[in-house]
């Protein structure tokens, strides 16, 4: 029986397909888009490394808190800039 290789293998060999070509045929347009892909390699250590996945859990349960501040603050700035 044959199975599929796992996503993250499928996932490893686009980014270093693209990482070659890049480096082969670098007047391609958008070929430097198509490298950005290597920064979702980070997202794969969410799942594995327990205390980061942590981190980012809370540090996303406090936007709201932190969006209705920043909206504060741009109303603030923005009375203070019609009257200064």
């Amino acid at each position: 029986p044959t199975s599929s290789p796992p996503p993250q293998n499928v996932f490893d060999f686009f980014i270093v397909s693209v990482s070659w070509l890049s480096m082969v045929a670098h007047q391609l347009p958008g070929i430097g888009v198509l490298r950005l892909f290597r920064a979702f390699r980070v997202f794969r250590l969410f799942r594995r490394i327990r205390s980061l996945r942590l981190i980012i859990e809370g540090v996303l349960a406090s936007m709201p808190g932190v969006s209705n501040a920043f909206v504060v603050l741009v109303l603030l700035m923005g009375i203070w800039s019609i009257i200064g």
